[in-house]
């Protein structure tokens, strides 16, 4: 922003007030035309000349004035009433001559009530009572506040928008993951249960009749033994009636 009060302090400011210098004021309606200011430029002891000419004269009395202001602080710094110069092949010829004791910037215009309503000219910078580097230093600090009310306002409202923004996806991922994680968990709750073998210590799946490891059978035999087989005595397998051998853990069998 200090950036852009400098550009637009130096374009407005400086630049603006230069260009009006030689230019001649006049009226929509071409009643009031050719206004001029000489010099454009002085100080507290400079008299500046200000000229006007009135195309259409009435044939009564009317006046022609030239109106001053402070263009930092727009008060009227005059409203003073113009004497006739004489006729021109254009209209009657006015003009105003006087001092401007303040070091500012003004403006000026010429109105006339020539044709009874009051008639202006469009406003003009002059005269220029400060220097470039002047003007400048005093308009810099007023066109730092209009940009950071303007801009700067703009701005921070579109950083804060971000930081919302930013703050709601965080608390959506949050809440994704939370789900994710109740997902997870509802999936291992349905995952089927297991036990240890009591035996080798190894897991057996809780729908195992026997463990798959060492061959331990888990299933409650209400009508006995399978028909053609028995138990080992020493480690609890099943196996064929006629082994001689348990397959599991090598003990032999007495007929």
């Amino acid at each position: 922003m200090m950036v852009l009060a400098v550009f637009f302090t130096w374009l407005v400011g400086v630049n603006n007030v230069n260009a009006m210098e030689g230019v001649r004021l006049e009226s929509s309606d071409g009643l009031l035309v050719d206004g001029t200011l000489e010099p454009y430029r002085g100080g507290a002891d400079t008299v500046h000349n200000f000229q006007v000419t009135v195309t259409a004269p009435s044939t009564g009395d009317y006046n022609v004035n030239v109106i001053i202001h402070d263009w930092y602080t727009r008060q009227v710094i005059g409203n003073y009433t113009m004497s006739s110069a004489g006729l021109t092949a254009d209209g009657e010829r006015f003009e105003f001559a006087t001092t401007l004791t303040e070091q500012s910037v003004f403006t000026y215009r010429f109105a006339t009530n020539a044709i009874g309503a009051w008639v202006h000219t469009f406003e003009s910078y002059g005269p220029v009572h400060q220097s470039d580097v002047d003007r400048f230093t005093t308009l810099l600090p007023a066109y730092m506040i209009a940009l950071l009310v303007q801009i700067g306002l703009l701005f921070y409202l579109l950083l804060a928008f971000s930081w919302f923004s930013q703050r709601s996806r965080d608390r959506m991922e949050e809440v994704m993951k939370e789900r994710q994680q109740m997902a997870r968990g509802n999936d291992v709750g349905k995952q089927e249960e297991s036990f240890v073998c009591s035996e080798c210590g190894s897991d057996v799946p809780a729908s195992a009749g026997r463990c798959p490891q060492c061959g331990e059978s888990f299933e409650e035999d209400t009508q006995g033994a399978e028909k053609g087989k028995y138990e080992c005595s020493e480690c609890g397998a099943t196996v064929d009636e006629g082994a001689r051998s348990c397959w599991n853990c090598g003990k032999e069998f007495e007929e």
